[in-house]
Order: C-alpha cells, then sequence, then structure tokens
C-alpha cells in the first residue's frame, strides 16, 4: 500500500497526531453495526472522514479476481501449479510486472518485481499472500507482517517500501530487495577469521535489539533469513511470524495450532504453550553463533569446543577461514563456550537478558575483556587485563618503581643539602631507610619472583601504600608526602575516588602530627582540590581553594601563584569568566614579582586557556605566541612543550574558523610527538584528536574517522578501561559517526562515555547530562525511540538545571530532541520546543547568527510539517539574510535552506519559484560531502 495515500491527519482537540491508515487498522475489524458509529466520532475533516470510508468500504468488497493479469493467474491455477510459482512469472500485479520468482512458503510466495518509478525503474521484493480473501486469520497476520515492516527503520533490516490489497483483492508487501547470501555462506566464501566473523554477529545483535526495543520478536532467525551484501553490510529480513509483544492477550488472538517456524533454529519454548518473549530470539541467535563458528546447529547448552572435539564429528569440515580443529577447539573453550551455553540455555530466564547483552559479551571477548557469561573470579579478570595490557604493564610497573625511588633518593640528597651537620647522619639514616622501603615495595616487579603473571600498576602500588601505612621506621614527613604521591598515582590511573581517600587520610595525619601551618599541609591540600576539580566537584574545590589562599602566607609566592592559577580554572569550568580572568592575571603578576621564568610561563598558557575558554579567542593567540617563543628559546623546535602551545594556537585558529592553519599547526604538532614518543602516550593520542576534530569541521569526514580511531586506540593502550580521559578518545569519535549517519558505530561508544561520565562526575553531573543526550540521539536514530526519547529528555531537564548554565550545550540537545520529534512526525512537539530554543540562541553569544539562522531553518521545517508553507517561506527567507551575512556559514544549513524553501514554494503552487530553489540547493547538495540523509530526500522529492 502506498504510504503516501495515508496523508497525516492532526486531531485539533487533542493535538495528536495520526494517519489514515492507523485509523483504518482500527476500525477495519470493528462490526458494521458498530463502525459508522466510531467513524462519526472521529474529529476529521469532511475530506479525510470521507476517504477513510471508501477504504473501509473498498476492503469489504470482494472483487473478481480475474480484473487483472496477475488475479486471473491465481485464480485459475491448480494447487500444483500454484506450488511451482512460475506461472505467475511475467504477469502484473497493480503496477509491478513480476520479473522472477525468488522464494516461497506455506502461505506465500516471493518474486522480484520491477515497476516504473520517474524516468528510471524500481526492483522490489513483492510478497503476495496466497490465500488471498479467504482466510482472515492469514490477512490478519499479512497486515500485522506488513505493519511490523512499518515500524522498523533500522538500517540492517530490510524495510518496507509499500504495502496493501491490490483492487483486485490480492494482498502484497513490496520490500527492498537484498542482493545477497546468507551469513553463514558468505562467511564461508569471504574465508573470514573466526574474529571477523564475532564482529559481524556482533553488528546482527545489536540489530535484533533495535527489533526488540520496538517490542517485536522475530521468532524465526536463521541464516536464510540474515543475509550479508555484495558489500558486506547486514540485512535481516522475513517477519513473517514475527509478534509484537504483548500483541496476543491485548487482542485476543488465539495460538495457531501450527507451528509456523524452522524447528532448528527454534528455542524449546516455541513448541510449547509458554508465552513468547525477547528469549526465543536470543536461543536463535546462540544457533546462528555455533553454526558461524564450528559449521553445526548447536543444541540446547552444547559446548562449541566440545561439539568439534567429539571423534564422530572429525569426518565434518570446519567452515572455510577457521583455524585447525584442535587450534578453533582452543579458541572456543572458556569465554566463547560460555557464551554459547548462555545464549541456548534451555530455561529462558537462564539466557542473555537481551540481544544487547549478548552483543556485549562478544564485543567484551574481542577486545579482550573479562565476559559476563564466564563464572567471576579475581584470578580470570587479572588473567584478562594482563593479557590486554602485557606490555604495558610491566613498562609502566618498571617506570612507577623508578619514579618512586627517584623520589626517595632526592628526598635523601635534599636532607644532605639542607639540614645542619649536626642532623645530617640522623636524616641520612632515615633516607636510606626510606630507599630500602622503596626497593621492598617494588621487590615484586623483580622477574626473579615468583608469580601468576605480570603486576599491574595497581598491584605495584598497593603494596607500596599498604607498607608504607604501618612502616613507621622511616621519616614521618617523607612518609605522608610518599603515600600523597602515591596517591596522585592512583588518580592518574583513572581511580581518583580512592586518590581522594588516600589524600584525605594523608592530610589528616599531616594536621595531627605537624600542625596546619607545616607547608606539606597546603601541598597536599592543593592535590586535593585539583583531586575535586578532575572530578567535577568545582564546588569543592572552590571551597578549599578560598580557604588555602586564606592561610597560605605571603611569602609562599609560588605556592599563591599555583592557587590562583587552580582558582582561574575553576572557574572558568564553571563558567564565572570574569573571576577567572581577574585571578589568572593575579597569577601572572605574582609569577613576574616571583622572577621565575617557568612560574611566567605556566600563567601565560593558563592565561590563554582562560581566553579561549571565555569565548574572548583573539586575545588568546598573543599569550600563546609568547609562551611558544619562550619554549623554542629553552626546550628547542622539536620538545613537547613546544608542541602543547602548537596545540592550543591550532585550537584558537579553529574557533576562529581559520581551518587551513589550524590544521597545519594540529599535523606540526604530531610531527613532534612522533619524534619524541617512540610507542604509544595519551598526549599523542590527545593531539591526534585536535587533528580530527579539526578534520571534521573541514567536512573530511572519513579522513577525520581514521585519526579520531587512531587516538582512540592509543588512548585504550595507556590508559586502564574507564579512565575519565577515555571520554576525550570517544566522544569526538562518535561525533563524527554521528555526522557520517552510522549511529549503530557510535552508540556503544556513547554508552562508554556515559557510563565514564556517570562514575567521574555523578549521575547528573554537566558532562554526563551531555553525554546521555548525545547517547538519546543516537539510540533514537537507530530504531528504538522511546528509549532514545526518554535518555534525551534526562539529559535536556539536567542541563537546563545546571547553573551557571551552557546555553551552547543545551541548544545542541534541544536542537536533537526536536529532530526526532520531526523523524517520528510530531511536529507538534517540534513546535512546542523551538521558541525554547530560540531563546537559547540569543544566549550564545559567541555563534548567535549561526544559532539564529540554524532557529529559523527548523522552525521552516517545522511549518511545512504542520501544512503552514506560507509561514515555512517567511522563516526561511529569515534564516536565508542570516546566512547571508555569515562568513564560513554552516555547510548543511546552507544546502537545507533552499532545499526547503523549494518545498515551501512547491507547496503554495508557485513551481518556478520551487524549480528556482530546488536548482540552487541541489547545485550546493552535490559539493557536499556526506550529506545527511534527510537533505537527499528532500532533494529527491522536489520537482526538476
Amino acid at each position: 500500500m502506498d504510504e503516501s495515500r495515508f496523508p497525516t491527519v492532526t486531531d485539533d482537540s487533542t493535538s495528536s497526531l495520526r494517519t489514515l491508515r492507523d485509523l483504518f487498522e482500527e476500525l477495519v475489524d470493528v462490526p458494521p453495526e458498530t463502525r459508522e458509529a466510531r467513524l462519526a466520532a472521529l474529529d476529521l475533516s469532511v475530506s479525510s472522514r470521507a476517504e477513510l470510508a471508501a477504504m473501509l468500504a473498498a476492503h469489504q468488497r470482494v472483487s473478481p479476481l480475474w480484473q487483472t493479469n496477475a488475479e486471473d493467474v491465481i485464480h485459475r491455477l491448480r494447487e500444483d501449479e500454484f506450488e511451482r510459482g512460475q506461472s505467475l512469472v511475467g504477469t502484473r500485479l497493480g503496477s509491478f510486472r513480476l520479473a522472477a520468482l525468488i522464494g516461497q512458503g506455506g502461505s506465500s510466495v516471493v518474486f522480484r518485481a520491477t515497476r516504473e518509478v520517474g524516468d528510471g525503474a524500481q526492483t522490489v521484493a513483492l510478497k503476495l499472500l496466497r490465500t488471498g480473501l479467504y482466510a482472515p486469520d492469514q490477512q490478519r497476520s499479512f497486515r500485522r507482517e506488513q505493519g511490523i515492516l512499518a515500524q522498523l527503520t533500522h538500517a540492517n533490516i530490510a524495510h518496507l517500501i509499500e504495502g496493501g490489497v491490490s483492487e483486485a483483492g490480492i494482498p502484497y508487501i513490496a520490500m527492498e530487495l537484498v542482493d545477497g547470501v546468507p551469513i553463514t555462506v558468505a562467511a564461508n566464501a569471504r574465508a573470514l577469521s573466526l574474529q571477523q566473523r564475532l564482529v559481524w554477529f556482533s553488528t546482527l545483535c545489536r540489530t535484533i535489539e533495535a527489533a526488540h526495543a520496538a517490542l517485536i520478536v522475530h521468532r524465526d532467525l536463521k541464516p536464510s533469513n540474515l543475509f550479508i551484501t555484495h558489500e558486506g553490510g547486514l540485512k535481516v529480513l522475513d517477519f513473517g511470524i514475527a509478534r509484537v509483544l504483548g500483541d496476543d492477550a491485548v487482542a485476543g488472538v488465539t495460538r495457531t495450532q501450527s507451528i509456523a517456524l524452522t524447528p532448528e533454529y527454534a528455542a524449546p519454548e516455541q513448541f510449547s504453550s509458554t508465552q513468547i518473549t525477547t528469549a526465543v530470539d536470543i536461543f536463535s541467535l546462540g544457533v546462528v553463533l555455533g553454526e558461524l563458528l564450528t559449521g553445526k546447529r548447536l543444541g540446547a547448552a552444547a559446548s562449541a569446543s566440545g561439539a568439534i572435539k567429539t571423534p564422530d564429528e572429525y569426518a565434518v569440515r570446519l567452515p572455510n577461514g577457521l583455524p585447525a580443529r584442535s587450534t578453533l577447539a582452543r579458541q572456543l573453550e572458556g569465554d566463547l563456550d560460555a557464551i554459547l551455553a548462555t545464549a541456548l540455555a534451555h530455561e529462558p530466564s537462564m539466557r542473555y537478558r537481551n540481544a544487547g547483552a549478548l552483543a556485549d559479551d562478544i564485543d567484551r571477548y574481542l577486545a579482550g575483556k573479562p565476559v559476563r557469561a564466564h563464572p567471576p573470579s579475581r584470578w580470570y579478570r587479572l588473567r584478562k587485563f594482563i593479557v590486554r595490557h602485557r606490555a604495558t604493564v610491566m613498562a609502566t610497573g618498571v617506570l612507577l618503581a623508578g619514579i618512586l625511588i627517584s623520589l626517595a633518593l632526592a628526598v635523601w640528597k635534599s636532607v644532605e643539602a639542607n639540614h645542619a651537620a649536626q642532623l645530617a647522619g640522623e636524616q641520612a639514616t632515615r633516607a636510606e631507610s626510606m630507599r630500602r622501603f622503596m626497593f621492598d615495595a617494588f621487590a615484586e616487579a623483580e622477574p626473579a619472583t615468583p608469580r601468576k603473571g605480570p603486576p599491574t600498576i595497581f598491584d605495584i602500588v598497593d603494596r607500596a601504600i599498604a607498607k608504607a601505612k604501618t612502616d613507621f621506621s622511616i621519616d614521618p614527613h617523607a612518609r605522608l608526602e610518599l603515600l600523597a604521591r602515591l596517591a596522585e598515582v592512583i588518580g592518574a590511573q583513572g581511580d581518583l575516588t580512592r586518590s581522594a581517600s588516600l589524600l584525605a587520610d594523608a592530610h589528616a595525619q599531616v594536621l595531627r602530627t605537624f600542625g596546619e601551618a607545616d607547608p606539606l599541609a597546603f601541598e597536599i591540600g592543593g592535590l586535593i582540590e585539583a583531586n575535586d576539580f578532575q572530578r567535577g566537584n568545582y564546588a569543592a574545590a572552590r571551597v578549599r581553594i578560598d580557604a588555602l589562599l586564606a592561610r597560605v602566607p605571603a611569602s609562599s609566592v609560588a605556592l599563591r601563584c599555583k592557587l590562583f592559577r587552580d582558582s582561574a580554572g575553576v572557574a572558568a569550568r564553571t563558567r564565572d569568566f570574569a573571576r577567572a580572568l581577574t585571578d589568572i592575571h593575579v597569577a601572572l603578576a605574582l609569577s613576574e614579582q616571583s622572577g621565575d621564568t617557568e612560574l611566567r610561563r605556566a600563567s601565560l598558557s593558563d592565561l590563554a586557556a582562560v581566553l579561549l575558554n571565555s569565548g574572548d579567542v583573539p586575545a588568546s593567540i598573543e599569550p600563546l605566541k609568547q609562551v611558544l617563543a619562550m619554549n623554542r628559546a629553552r626546550f628547542g623546535e622539536e620538545s613537547i612543550q613546544v608542541a602543547y602551545i602548537l596545540s592550543g594556537l591550532s585550537r584558537a585558529y579553529r574557533r576562529m574558523g581559520d581551518l587551513d592553519s589550524a590544521e597545519e599547526d594540529a599535523r606540526a604538532v604530531l610531527a613532534i610527538d612522533r619524534k619524541i614518543y617512540p610507542g604509544d602516550h595519551p598526549i599523542l593520542g590527545n593531539h591526534l584528536n585536535a587533528l580530527g576534530i579539526t578534520l571534521v569541521e573541514k567536512r573530511k569526514l572519513r579522513e577525520a574517522h581514521e585519526v579520531l580511531l587512531e587516538a582512540e586506540r592509543i588512548y585504550r593502550a595507556t590508559l586502564k578501561a574507564g579512565h575519565p580521559d577515555l571520554r576525550f578518545a570517544i566522544q569526538p569519535l562518535a561525533a563524527v559517526e554521528i555526522r557520517m549517519e552510522d549511529y549503530e558505530l557510535a552508540l556503544p561508544r556513547l554508552r562508554e562515555a556515559l557510563d565514564i561520565g556517570i562514575a567521574t562526575f555523578g549521575e547528573h553531573g554537566f558532562e554526563s547530562s551531555a553525554d546521555r543526550a548525545d547517547y538519546g540521539y543516537a539510540l533514537a536514530m537507530t530504531g528504538r525511540r522511546a528509549a532514545g526519547i526518554q535518555e534525551l529528555e534526562r539529559g535536556i531537564t539536567d542541563l537546563q538545571t545546571f547553573e551557571p548554565s551552557d546555553p551552547d550545550m543545551y541548544g545542541r540537545a534541544l536542537e536533537k530532541r526536536i529532530r526526532v520529534a520531526l523523524l517520528s512526525a510530531d511536529p507538534a512537539g517540534a513546535a512546542q520546543r523551538i521558541d525554547r530554543l530560540a531563546d537559547i540562541a540569543d544566549e550564545v553569544i559567541e555563534q548567535a547568527a549561526y544559532w539564529r539562522g540554524r532557529v529559523d531553518c527548523l522552525r521552516g521545517e517545522i511549518f511545512l510539517a504542520l501544512g503552514k508553507p506560507r509561514d515555512a517561506s517567511l522563516s526561511l527567507q529569515k534564516a536565508a539574510d542570516i546566512l547571508g551575512s555569515m562568513k564560513g556559514a554552516d555547510p548543511i544549513l546552507w544546502v537545507e535552506q533552499p532545499l526547503l524553501m523549494a518545498a515551501s514554494a512547491f507547496a503554495l503552487g508557485d513551481d518556478a519559484e520551487a524549480r528556482s530553489w530546488a536548482a540552487q540547493g541541489r547545485a550546493r547538495l552535490a559539493r557536499l560531502a556526506f550529506p545527511p540523509q534527510r537533505l537527499t530526500q528532500l532533494e529527491a522529492s522536489l520537482p526538476r
């Protein structure tokens, strides 16, 4: 049935949006004696009511089956001829010509069919119901399949093109024609490795997760319904026996007595009267996974490794591309056997709770992480960590030992240099005891020490902390300083909560032992403040900084300078830019008073950062250039200090719109990094991120994606899982994937960023709220609309209440919500939010014109969806005036505005105006890399 025949109907009394098709489905099974009353009660226009009545009347008529060529053949065929289906090839059904038989089942046949569309031809898979209008149950099932396909808009699910009943009463569904082969055949033909097969399977699970999120259970997952296209894309087919969860209970449908499923892939409960849940699809996925990995269909709770090691199975040839039988058995043992056993559990409650959880375990296996299906144990998790980070564990352990030994030696030398002669012997003895402590604490890192595996950096630090807490033979001052430094190391590895606890404990001991005026008390207080800042606890950091500034003596110029710099950083993060600028200028004055070049250099660098964050980007250029000259004079051209400042300049140029200079400096930074760091390093990852973001701004999305993937790899190789800094790698990569509209690829990264944000900043922290809005948007765009909207609304609510506000971030989240409303055919909901977005646009001082142009374009799109083309035209003309006055306008808006103008002119009947705007939009669209799908669809709908 042609969806364009069902215009959107607005019920003015309720402001709800429905379609004639929805109303038809509600009324078609209502008894005739009550249908007229129900129809009269609907708040519809005269034309809409007439069209709906005509549709209901047409459904009741039984047209002669010989009115059209295809129906004539169907009517005359004997049953054996119909089974072959070939007799229908060459006939027509409405506008479709049946070109070839491509499949048939118990109640339907599927043809490749074509029809003329514009100047070309459209090829579809056309599914015909055998029994026509003479089997109400089959018709209802057929309509259910059509409704299910209409709900599923996932990129990996063959989508509905059109469906309905022909004039002669033949039910049909026209679907996307998938040119490919079953997933198992494709994997063997391409000789995929075990890991590559698991990547395909993870994508399959994510696709089924999207269907489940729409409350749809497939019930017949098997390789012949899971196609891989020639380009390598996945397509899930045939929702013919799929069911909407709760459908039976609501509609009162009785179960069919026949089993319309494939027994080899069906869950045990599908052969009984047990209520059907998503667990049946989990079981089928387990069977498919077993077949992918072994070539055999495994039974309930079967062992994959056992299946290929069983003597009578030796004659079975393994799938092409997999290793030898003994090697494959070792790879399957353990994690993969556990995953399969969980998916194939006989009891539904023992299986994975959903397809996403199964995909998560596959992804964890591929990443070398512990899988949730495996029985938990400390040794199992430690072994997985060591396998993933073997080189890093050894390197960081030895490096940490060296750092702390150097600290002990430095204390020893400081004691020798600064204490009076009469105390030198005593202090030297204490320093020697501390040095011995260090060697003893890190003896575990020595290769000769028997152990199960190499220690992690946490193992080493834990041993040192435990010893420092109980060994009172060393100098107490040095012992507490050592505990503070060990807490710093813990924080640097991402465990900020534990670091805060250790620092608080060390600080309390210093206060009890030496008093609050001791320099170490101030120093540890500064470390606690820095920890608060890293955790996003800016209020606590502010209180501590102010308290320290009130107590630190004026003679401690260096410490006061650092505190004012930290104060400026907290103020900038809380958007108190007036205080940030005041405090950083005080820090700069203190650095000049001290005569310490290092303090002045650090203060100038922080001044540039504050200016950048406050939006005064041009003013940040001069201090950055000053620091760059100082760094080059002191450290040379190829130093990390020079790279840092070039990175800041690159960011400033990008914010000013000078993308060529930004890219040039970003590449210069990476050239320096690669000479300094022979391997992976977090700083290298950070600077790759900067280049990637610049490339995104230049719309070089494919190159940006490759650069950001490398940045993410380096971050993951050098930081532990869950480290707060991983967000800086994950978010830009997910952002470019969203721009490329690969929402399925971005979704797990956004979920990980959200989890890290919650762990670091709390459920309602600013960063967590922004992450939640991004995650909700991607979730909605992958077809999980209800869940996505819920997450989006939570993020927006938190961002709205955050003080001080960030209008740009809040505006971006609200714009995503409006975009989802439009995608959900809810222009009224979008209209309710557009005025708030307009208010926010006025608050974004730095990008006011950009936001006003964006709001006017959105408003025009909403008016079009509401059927108000004249209002749309006025808004879009305002957008054109704003965009025309902007330097470097957003390329998406630059294309969108004329296309929407063309649509509004076309709706107003001004064909010449419409064609003029359409030509302008098409010319701009042709120059746009990775145009959004909504723009290409809009362009295709416009007249030429």
